[in-house]
């Protein structure tokens, strides 16, 4: 057996795709993994009449392949082009490759293609866990730390000089450590929340939900938060709702979140709409406030990036940018949908559309 044979056997039994071209990237012979692999790039069937340009068929994916074996070419070396990764849009998946280029002789090259799809993703999924621990001790170094400092101190200022004070200085003072107590506690409660959902540690059980109770329950509880900023809740119901097949907890933490993001970013004297509507094979949840409002860049941030957009209320309440998010991962582990219609200085509606249980007879 020849060299020539020899290699040609190599090529066709290896487990990578491997081709061989001339200088300019036409192919004069490649393996079964790599026609594989070119006919997916290409979205054509082989066709041995058809010489494949196997730099074009790449820089299909990325323009700067065929810049940079030009280049390394003209230097007359033998690695061309010693490690690439690249990534490719491929229908109903994306696949990233790591290509490396040999010359062969003074006019061929040596094309070898890798699939490290799963690499990449493990890469992805490590960053994306490093932004997390990141993020977390953030919120734990300056959101948690900091109201709970101020709570501490105040309540430490009280024990020991509380006669210092009237009786009306000290209600205030009283009442603003309740409101940044709950605040703290809402705030450590999304945390927990979201910090389980990211590292998969959520239970999610699902079972059958009156939505209207929870509703009605979260508008109670709040209430008294709404009244002290004098902000408005109104509320359209129907007496009768069917149920919802949604993990109960999950639930309540979306329309809490929902309603304290209202209160949070409404002024004084305007009003916040909560409407259930029933779609016969859906229940939409809809929160309307009239308040600050968010840009188009905001909304794209949390519906498309997940990216927590962190903004302060109109009396200056702190906000992470948790919720939303919160609300965002657990509407759809709910198989249900979360639209948000909003503009700068004219309130924002959210609506959560949930799937009603079937043959639900149950209507509260």
């Amino acid at each position: 057996m020849t060299d020539h044979e020899e290699l040609l056997e190599f090529f066709y039994v290896t487990p990578m795709a491997i081709a061989q071209t001339d200088l300019e990237g036409f192919v004069l012979y490649m393996n079964p993994f790599m026609n594989s692999l070119v006919m997916q790039l290409r979205g054509l069937p082989a066709d041995p009449l058809v010489k494949v340009n196997l730099i074009e068929v790449i820089s299909k994916y990325d323009l700067m392949i065929k810049a940079l074996l030009k280049k390394m070419l003209s230097k007359n070396t033998h690695q061309i082009l010693p490690l690439y990764d690249l990534k490719t849009n491929l229908p109903g998946e994306n696949k990233y490759l790591r290509l490396k280029v040999t010359r062969l002789g003074k006019e061929k090259m040596i094309f070898i293609l890798q699939d490290v799809t799963r690499l990449k993703e493990q890469e992805i999924a490590l960053q994306k866990s490093d932004a997390l621990k990141t993020k977390l001790f953030s919120i734990i170094a300056h959101d948690l730390r900091g109201p709970i400092g101020s709570i501490v101190n105040a309540l430490e200022m009280l024990a020991v000089q509380s006669d210092l004070f009237d009786e009306n200085t000290l209600k205030g003072m009283l009442l603003e450590l309740s409101r940044s107590s709950k605040a703290t506690f809402s705030l450590l409660e999304n945390l927990l929340y979201w910090s389980r959902n990211q590292m998969g540690n959520t239970r999610f059980k699902p079972q059958a939900v009156d939505l209207k109770q929870v509703v009605n329950q979260k508008m109670d509880l709040y209430q008294l938060l709404a009244k002290e900023k004098e902000v408005q809740i109104i509320q359209s119901i129907p007496e009768k709702c069917p149920l919802i097949f949604a993990d109960i907890n999950m639930i309540e933490a979306i329309v809490r979140n929902l309603i304290t993001n209202a209160i949070k970013f409404s002024q004084s004297q305007q009003k916040i709409q909560i409407e259930i509507l029933d779609k016969k094979s859906e229940l939409n949840l809809i929160i309307a406030d009239q308040g600050v409002g968010m840009s188009q860049e905001q909304i794209d941030k949390i519906m498309t990036e997940k990216e927590v957009v962190s903004t302060f209320g109109t009396r200056g309440e702190k906000g992470t940018g948790l919720g939303l998010l919160l609300i965002l991962d657990f509407v759809e582990k709910n198989s249900g949908k979360l639209d948000i219609e909003s503009k700068p200085g004219t309130g924002t509606k959210m609506i959560v559309t949930f799937p009603i249980l079937a043959d639900s007879e149950k209507s509260k």
